[in-house]
């Protein structure tokens, strides 16, 4: 799900920039349209949306029985959960940042201000979710 988020956030940024559609048309979007480092979790997210390696897998949690270790078929809650509510938050970020410049733009009811207010909210709940989970 993520993986797709970063895709359309990067084509939103893609639109904003390109002269015409029809250039980016059966084209997969470009992660340097994005703002933020999240690009860098694409690649991640990608070996596990094709399951292409075992490592990233773990992210959805570890059953250790005796010997044995494996990776579940359904998430379970692991520490891991932390992070991946990490990488969704920051996402919201990264759209925030296209949707705030295109309605500032494009939508004369946008109230600035709000937006502006809104992300200094959100960054500081964001800050104070990771130092809590620090602190666990």
């Amino acid at each position: 799900m993520l993986r797709k988020q970063f895709e359309l956030v990067a084509r939103l940024n893609e639109l904003g920039a390109a002269e015409s559609v029809e250039t980016l048309l059966r084209k997969p979007p470009n992660l340097a349209a994005l703002r933020t480092k999240i690009k860098a979790l694409y690649g991640d997210y990608s070996e596990i949306s094709h399951s292409a390696s075992p490592v990233p897998l773990e992210l959805l949690g570890r059953i250790y029985d005796k010997d044995d270790c494996w990776t579940v078929v359904y998430p379970v809650f692991s520490e891991n959960a932390y992070v991946s509510v990490n990488h969704a938050a920051v996402s919201v970020f990264e759209y925030y940042y296209w949707a705030h410049e295109f309605f500032s733009r494009h939508v004369g009811s946008y109230d600035q201000t709000w937006g502006e207010d809104w992300i200094v909210e959100a960054s500081e709940k964001h800050r104070l979710m990771c130092e809590a989970i620090e602190e666990s």
